[in-house]
């Protein structure tokens, strides 16, 4: 398990938004900052692991509160 920030989750969605034109929800930010933000972390604890993938989805954003 890893921790990420709440900053990190809005960075993490506005890089999917700025990159791939998508509008994420914030646990799908989450994901996104950790495969980003925490790859050090990710190869200390599993250090087999080569490619990580990040299911992508926005089905609870509201446009209004978008950070």
């Amino acid at each position: 398990m890893l921790t990420i920030s709440n900053e990190e989750m809005e960075r993490g969605m506005k890089i999917v938004a700025e990159r791939m034109k998508l509008v994420i929800e914030a646990s799908a930010g989450a994901s996104v900052a950790a495969a980003l933000f925490k790859t050090e972390e990710i190869i200390k604890i599993w250090p087999e692991v080569r490619r990580i993938g990040v299911i992508l989805c926005g089905g609870n954003t509201e446009l209004v509160n978008f950070p």
